[in-house]
């Protein structure tokens, strides 16, 4: 998933198309070395640390994702996918009792993206039950 930004600098907006390119294409070394780019341009487009933290994942360094997760936190604490990313990559590690925590979270704001995104995912449903939430 690549999200939309907000962003106001036009310099910016060629890179982000071009990092969902290099995502979508899988040259996530290409890809991450722009992310790096772009923050250290804007540090608080938001989507960049989560296509950061999702290549990051990808390649095997996991404690960095969550850091950008954290990060991208501390700039929309009300954002439902960095909390199912976290729940999701914590459910692999086995930290069943952090991903509650953000699944809960999840599910009490109900937001509205999420019950369109996520309410058909039988991963994600799956993961909830076990889990006793619903």
């Amino acid at each position: 998933m690549i999200f939309q930004t907000e962003c106001s600098d036009e310099s910016i907006k060629p890179k982000l198309e071009l990092l969902s390119e290099l995502i979508e294409q899988h040259q996530y070394l290409e890809a991450l070395a722009l992310c790096d780019e772009i923050i250290a341009t804007d540090d608080a487009i938001y989507n960049v640390y989560y296509d950061r933290s999702r290549i990051l994942y990808r390649i095997g360094h996991k404690s960095e994702a969550f850091q950008d997760l954290e990060i991208l936190m501390k700039l929309r604490p009300w954002s439902p996918s960095a909390h199912i990313t976290r729940a999701e990559w914590n459910l692999e590690i086995g930290h069943d009792l952090l991903a509650i925590e953000d699944l809960t979270f999840v599910i009490d704001s109900q937001d509205a993206y999420f019950l369109e995104a996520y309410s058909s995912s039988p991963t994600t449903i799956l993961e909830i039950a076990k889990l006793n939430l619903i």
